[in-house]
């Protein structure tokens, strides 16, 4: 999360994705992709740090599997 803070900071600077990549890099801990992925949220005016919910899988209870077995 102190990442997306980062990111945050230097897309709120002006910075383009390869400036804020190249300013986090030392730590091999975000990839440019992440950098771009995140700006464009940010563009949207979505400025919320927060992970978001994915529309992936659901969890499922142990119990209601061997229910239906």
């Amino acid at each position: 999360m102190h990442f997306r803070h980062i990111m945050l900071f230097y897309f709120k600077k002006g910075k383009n994705t390869v400036q804020t990549t190249k300013q986090i890099y030392g730590s091999d801990a975000v990839v440019e992709r992440t950098v771009q992925k995140w700006f464009t949220r940010f563009k949207r005016g979505d400025f919320n740090a927060e992970d978001q919910e994915c529309s992936g899988r659901s969890s499922v209870d142990d119990d209601q599997i061997a229910a239906l077995i």
